[in-house]
């Protein structure tokens, strides 16, 4: 196994984006609130996988905070809890090119904050 050879595995269970994980943005105007409006949250549609992550992730999940745009793209990512530098320099450069289908609140793309937990695999393809 090569741990410099290291691929993310979002751990997208159902509900992953639960209207529970996700939270309005602050510009978001004239919204209604989470719970009196139908939702639909983002889902992937691009992930792109980072490498060199540092060993003592391997096998992890770790929660990434992501801001959203009404278009899917992150505006904003970082560790949801916790700071490494060494992790950070190598994982939220490749998030950041990460891809959503929008989040719907009665039907209309809306931007989003949600806490996304990844899972750091070893990559078995070589």
């Amino acid at each position: 196994m090569n741990p410099s050879r290291v691929t993310l595995a979002a751990v997208l269970l159902v509900g992953f984006l639960s209207a529970a994980a996700v939270s309005r943005a602050n510009h978001v105007a004239d919204e209604l609130p989470l719970t009196t409006s139908a939702f639909t949250p983002p889902e992937p549609t691009m992930v792109v996988a980072p490498t060199n992550i540092p060993g003592r992730y391997r096998n992890a999940i770790v929660p990434l905070s992501l801001e959203l745009d009404a278009q899917g793209r992150v505006l904003h990512a970082g560790l949801h809890r916790g700071r490494d530098r060494s992790l950070e320099r190598h994982l939220l450069p490749v998030v950041a090119q990460w891809q959503f289908k929008p989040a719907l609140r009665d039907g209309r793309p809306v931007p989003v904050r949600v806490v996304l937990p990844v899972e750091l695999v070893e990559n078995a393809a070589r």
